[in-house]
C-alpha cells in the first residue's frame, strides 16, 4: 500500500492516506511555520482525526488530499491534493485544490509539480469542470504558487470558518476551469522570431520529413517512419502521451514572419532517468542562423518557471559537434558517458542546474 500511487508526477507519487502516515503527518501539522496561515498547530490526535476525514473523503468522492511521497526516496512530504468544499461564500461548492508540505521540502517546486499534476488528474480522469484555491490574505506563498500554475484570482472574501480568527479571516480565491488548463499546460513560447508550441498530429507531414534528413537517421537515428500515417502514430505514441501526462515534450519551432516550421525542440522523460533531458533538430535549410540557440535558450527557461524543473540533461554522439556547441552555449556541461533506454550506443551525457 505503501507506493500504491494513484497517480504520479516527475518526482512526486500521490496515493491514499494510512494509519501508517500518522507519526510523520502529526510532525508536519505540529510544526508552527507549516501551520503560520492556519489558525493553530494540530495535536496527533487532531492529526489522526484529519486523516480519518481525508480517508473518508476519498471514499465518499474518488479524491482527497493526497498523501504526497518524493518517488526517489519514499518520504512523506505532506499532501497535495483536492477537496469538495460547501461551506457558503460566492465561489462555494467547489472542489479546491491544496498543499502542505513539511519545511525541509521548500523551495524544491514540489507544491507547484504536484499542483500541476492534480489538474491533470482532476480535468482528465475525474472530468471536473472547474478547481479553486483559497489562502489567506497573508500567504504569500501559495499565492504565488497559485499564479506559477496559471491560476486566476476571483475575488477575496471572509472565510466563514475562520470567523473566531480575525487574523486569518480574510482570504483569497483563485480559479482554474478545464478549458484554462488546457490552454496553460499547453501553453506557447514567444520568442523574437520564433512561436514554439507542442506538436500535434497534424504536423505529421512535417515530422516526417524531419526525421529522414540525414543529420536525424545520422545523429538520433533512423525511426524507420516512412509515411505520414507512421508519423502520426509516432506522435501520438512518443509525444502526446508524454505532454498529457507531464506537461511538457515535443515542440514545434516555428518562424513569426511566415509561419514556416524550422524545427523541433523539447524535455523528455525517461522512466530510468532522475533528470528530463532536452533535445532539438532543424530541417537543414533552417540551420546556421541562430535559430537553435533562441528557441532552446527560451525552453530552458520555461523548463524552470514553468514546468519546476531544477536540471536538465542532454545526450548527444561524440562527432555531433553542432549538438556539443550548442549545449555548451546553453551553459550544459560534459558529466561523462551514458545511453538512452533501450539502446547500449554510446553518447555523451551533459548536464546543467537550473539555478538561474
Amino acid at each position: 500500500m505503501k507506493n500504491d500511487y494513484l497517480f504520479k508526477s516527475e518526482r512526486l507519487g500521490f496515493r491514499n492516506w494510512t494509519e501508517n502516515d500518522l507519526t510523520e503527518f502529526a510532525k508536519i501539522n505540529a510544526d508552527l511555520e507549516v501551520m503560520e496561515h492556519f489558525p493553530k498547530p494540530l495535536t496527533k490526535k487532531e492529526t489522526a482525526e484529519f486523516i480519518e476525514r481525508l480517508e473518508d473523503h476519498y471514499s465518499k468522492n474518488g479524491y482527497t488530499y493526497f498523501a504526497t511521497e518524493i518517488l526517489k526516496t519514499g518520504e512523506l512530504i505532506g499532501f497535495i491534493g483536492l477537496a469538495y468544499q460547501e461551506y457558503k461564500t460566492d465561489f462555494t461548492p467547489a472542489t479546491d485544490i491544496g498543499w502542505r508540505l513539511k519545511k525541509s521540502s521548500w523551495g524544491n517546486g514540489y507544491a507547484t509539480e504536484g499542483a500541476k499534476q492534480c489538474f491533470n488528474y482532476a480535468f482528465d480522469k475525474l472530468n471536473l469542470d472547474k478547481i479553486i484555491s483559497v489562502c489567506t490574505a497573508q500567504n504569500n506563498k501559495s499565492e504565488r504558487v497559485m499564479k506559477k500554475i496559471g491560476m486566476i484570482k476571483i475575488g477575496d472574501f471572509n472565510h466563514p470558518k475562520l470567523r473566531e480568527y480575525p487574523e486569518h479571516e480574510k482570504c483569497m480565491c483563485y480559479e482554474m476551469t478545464k478549458n484554462q488548463w488546457q490552454r496553460h499546460k499547453y501553453k506557447t513560447f514567444q520568442t523574437k522570431r520564433l512561436s514554439i508550441r507542442p506538436v500535434v498530429v497534424n504536423d505529421a507531414p512535417f515530422i516526417l520529413e524531419l526525421m529522414n534528413t540525414p543529420k536525424w537517421i545520422q545523429f538520433i537515428g533512423d525511426r524507420n517512419v516512412r509515411t505520414v500515417e507512421e508519423a502520426e502514430a509516432y506522435i501520438k505514441e512518443k509525444a502526446l502521451s508524454q505532454l498529457k501526462e507531464y506537461g511538457y515534450g515535443n515542440n514545434i519551432i516555428i518562424r513569426k514572419e511566415d509561419n514556416v516550421k524550422l524545427g523541433t525542440c523539447g524535455l523528455y522523460h525517461r522512466e530510468d532517468r532522475e533528470d528530463p533531458d532536452i533535445g532539438f533538430a532543424f530541417l537543414p535549410a533552417h540551420e546556421g542562423k541562430g535559430y537553435a540557440f533562441e528557441a532552446n535558450s527560451q525552453l530552458v527557461k520555461n523548463a524552470k518557471e514553468d514546468f519546476g524543473l531544477k536540471e536538465l540533461s542532454a545526450y548527444t554522439l561524440e562527432d555531433n559537434q553542432s549538438s556539443r556547441k550548442l549545449l555548451e552555449r546553453l551553459g550544459f556541461h560534459l558529466k561523462g558517458i551514458g545511453n538512452l533506454p533501450n539502446n547500449d550506443e554510446e553518447l555523451l551525457h551533459y548536464h546543467r542546474l537550473l539555478d538561474f
